[in-house]
């Protein structure tokens, strides 16, 4: 709401939409409660993740180069999957994949 406020003209970088029309777009608030919930794995029967019934461990896996943390040990797509499937094994339930 702030932006909006300050410029309601500023765009989305990718969208276009202005602060002001993504504000619009919002729900009422006196509308139901939005639920996080993420749409990979299965934590329910409707096969999302809920955000906040557990704690979710995440695993970065970073595939340039010049990676800072790891020195580009993964920028293979072989490397890459390989160190995924380690990260899964290890209790990974998120994989976020750090790229260009």
């Amino acid at each position: 709401e702030p932006l909006a406020e300050i410029d309601p003209a500023a765009r989305h970088p990718r969208s276009g939409a202005t602060a002001a029309a993504m504000l619009a777009a919002l729900p009422p608030e006196d509308a139901a409660p939005l639920q996080r919930v993420c749409p990979l794995g299965s934590d329910d029967d409707e096969g999302l993740v809920r955000w906040g019934r557990r704690t979710l461990l995440m695993g970065v896996l970073n595939v340039t180069p010049d990676s800072f943390s790891d020195g580009g040990r993964f920028d293979s797509a072989a490397a890459a999957t390989a160190h995924a499937l380690e990260l899964e094994a290890a209790g990974a339930d998120i994989i976020d994949v750090g790229a260009v």
